[in-house]
């Protein structure tokens, strides 16, 4: 077989059509402003959303660094009396490039299974707990801190709540569903673990601290590890509360009102303040 140099000519028509529309997207983002300024309060998994996007897109380009050892086929079969160095050399950069490529989107897909579950997670509870407006609180999700972020806030009579969100897979025994919180960690058939329970008492005080910090009076908030979707056995006491996001509602409205209208008011504003999109 003889190299065909028209065969290369295929490539031509696609290629223009990509680069026109990269052209178009660009030229129509400097041309064109967005309208809405106030965007208002970010949703339940706001972060999520924006990383499950990234992921989309990282997908997208390690799928086409798949193809490249498809062209590299393509040039061995219209190129004749290729040598066997070059033929090893070619067969060396496919396999390099098949394996990166097919681990790194792994990997992708693997974190972005992680985050459409966070993401379900999030909204299942944010829906629950925006149903506590009724009774006065004040709701706030995916509060920014710079390189970390609470699923949720909730300030009203009784106090306020950080919440932080943990979806897991179940397993397929009986009691898989079921999940025991000794104080410390939470423990499953299958696993156990501290860390939930840990990051949701850091991130409680790290907001009590930046609270005081911005309203000038000590904000004690209370935290609380929810888990959507599991059965929540709990076997002995710690510093966190660890509920099933329907049971979130009757916790909070059932504990008396410490806080009054005005501190309610301004520790709101600056809660806000961090929550706009």
């Amino acid at each position: 077989m003889t190299f065909q140099p028209w065969a290369l000519l295929m490539a031509i028509p696609p290629g223009i059509v990509l680069a026109y529309l990269l052209w178009a997207l660009q030229r129509e983002n400097k041309r064109k402003k967005d309208p809405l300024t106030d965007r208002g309060l970010r949703p339940p998994g706001e972060w999520l959303r924006v990383r499950i996007e990234e992921l989309n897109e990282q997908m997208m380009m390690r799928l086409l660094y798949l193809l490249a050892p498809m062209f590299l086929a393509i040039i061995s079969v219209t190129t004749s009396h290729i040598s066997m160095p070059a033929g090893i050399l070619l067969l060396l950069i496919s396999a390099i490039f098949s394996v990166v490529a097919g681990w790194k989107l792994r990997s992708t897909l693997h974190e972005y299974r992680q985050c459409r579950l966070g993401f379900s997670g999030e909204r299942a509870v944010g829906h629950h707990l925006n149903q506590l407006a009724a009774d006065s609180y004040r709701i706030y999700h995916d509060l920014q801190f710079g390189d970390f972020n609470i699923d949720h806030v909730l300030i009203g009579p009784s106090g306020v709540y950080s919440v932080e969100t943990k979806t897991f897979k179940k397993g397929k025994s009986k009691t898989s569903h079921i999940v025991d919180y000794d104080g410390q960690k939470l423990i499953c058939p299958e696993w156990q673990d501290a860390r939930p329970v840990e990051q949701a008492l850091r991130n409680a005080q790290h907001l009590s601290m930046w609270l005081g910090q911005s309203v000038g009076e000590p904000v004690w908030v209370v935290p609380v590890l929810t888990l959507p979707g599991w059965w929540v056995n709990q076997t002995g006491e710690g510093d966190v509360t660890v509920l099933n996001s329907k049971q979130i509602g009757r916790f909070v409205s059932g504990r008396p009102s410490i806080l009054p209208t005005a501190s309610i008011v301004r520790i709101s504003h600056q809660v806000e303040q961090r929550c706009l999109l």
